[in-house]
């Protein structure tokens, strides 16, 4: 299973979050802290669990494909939208 459909999964059994929610996710609404990883949804920081927090953190590592060839700087592709850029 593709990393970004788990992630999307991940989110929305976890937090209800929804498809264009997620679209409009960028690293931005991620906070690495001591006691974790955070996700600012809609105002609301919600602890994320260490394993999504890593299978996150590989998400936006990666190198994004779409129907190209996409560089880190761009955003991954859908379902989750966080940009590879940190």
């Amino acid at each position: 299973m593709p990393l970004s459909a788990r992630v999307a999964g991940a989110l929305v059994l976890l937090y209800g979050v929804r498809a264009t929610t997620m679209s409009a996710l960028t690293t931005a609404h991620l906070s690495h802290r001591a006691n974790g990883t955070y996700l600012n949804l809609g105002g609301t920081l919600a602890l994320l669990p260490p394993s999504l927090a890593r299978l996150i953190d590989n998400l936006v590592d990666q190198p994004r494909r779409f129907d190209g060839i996409a560089t880190s700087q761009e955003q991954i592709s859908s379902p989750v939208g966080f940009p590879a850029g940190r």
